[in-house]
């Protein structure tokens, strides 16, 4: 489970659906990221991480 990533949204006081409205991606999509049942594509990673300011590697850990 990606805790972090829930935090980190949670910290800037995003939805799932404004991360994913954002990311161009599904909310669903979102979702299995954040719960860690799929890991994103290195272009999916990247916008995300932007968003919420961190480094992309952390989700290939």
């Amino acid at each position: 489970m990606k805790d972090w990533l829930k935090e980190k949204r949670l910290k800037f006081g995003y939805t799932r659906e404004e991360i994913s409205r954002l990311a161009e991606i599904s909310v669903s999509y979102y979702g299995e990221i954040e719960r860690g049942e799929k890991i994103p594509s290195w272009k999916v990673a990247k916008r995300i991480s932007n968003i919420l300011d961190f480094d992309m590697i952390l989700f290939f850990y």
